[in-house]
């Protein structure tokens, strides 16, 4: 109930207190001890507490190879997490698919991490656990940053297409496909589609006009890129003009 309400710290306290109680009457060798101690590193976890979270995994061994396994992902031991995982991951949670793949999309190997998210987004739409969405966003971003366009355009096309205004991250990430094939046409219709789901979602947080517009300024800048080599410069122009009167907010490449 306190780890449900996200009280993590009363709840770690009442978690030790029956560690340490189940550890006196049954020993350390009992399975309701090693649920116990599974429930603690849980909880270091939930505080950022991962080096802890991460001793009590490796004492617990394989029932807890996932905690142990994210606990180093989180300390920045992406080698020792991959290490923990399973070798054959065709067998594994969709938790060990997606977690394997953020460690590969950390370390660059994006070829890697778009087909281990194809496999977690695959495994989480036959599960209807409601994740699949959000893996296919990564699918796409990682075939994007590995630049194979051709593959991230094909799937994108794959992907049903009430999906894109939905995610506004995928459209995106689908932009950034089609510019990195040439195909100017098909970006631009995309970046609308993010443009428009992106300012909806900050239009509903009730932000000013002016913070709105700063938000957008990567989607805002691609805009006024793609416009440019369509040869709409009066497009491009307008967009540049919106960006430049917000410079001073804007991240430093999108200034730039």
């Amino acid at each position: 109930r306190l780890f449900n309400s996200g009280r993590y710290a009363d709840a770690l306290s009442v978690a030790e207190q029956q560690l340490r109680l189940l550890g006196e009457s049954y020993g350390h060798n009992h399975h309701e001890y090693a649920t116990a101690m599974n429930n603690v590193a849980t909880l270091y976890q939930a505080l950022g507490r991962y080096g802890e979270a991460e001793a009590l995994a490796a004492e617990l061994g394989e029932p807890a190879r996932y905690e142990r396994a994210y606990a180093l992902y989180q300390l920045g031991r992406e080698a020792d997490a991959m290490r923990a995982l399973p070798a054959d991951l065709s067998g594994a949670s969709g938790a060990e698919q997606t977690l394997a793949a953020q460690i590969k999309y950390r370390q660059a190997e994006y070829g890697e991490a778009a087909r281990l998210f194809r496999a977690a987004a695959e495994q989480a739409a036959s599960e209807g656990d409601g994740t699949a969405a959000e893996h296919y966003t990564n699918v796409l971003a990682s075939l994007v940053l590995s630049r194979d366009s051709a593959a991230a355009t094909s799937y994108g096309a794959s992907l049903a297409a009430g999906l894109e205004a939905e995610q506004f991250e995928l459209a995106y990430n689908l932009a950034c496909a089609h510019i990195g094939s040439g195909e100017y046409s098909a970006a631009r219709d995309k970046l609308a589609v993010a443009l428009r789901a992106c300012r909806e979602s900050l239009g509903a947080e009730n932000l000013p006009e002016e913070e709105v517009e700063v938000e957008l300024g990567v989607l805002t800048a691609q805009a006024a890129f793609v416009d440019q080599q369509l040869g709409d410069k009066e497009a491009a122009a307008a967009a540049y003009a919106t960006l430049a009167s917000f410079k001073a907010e804007l991240e430093v490449a999108v200034a730039a």
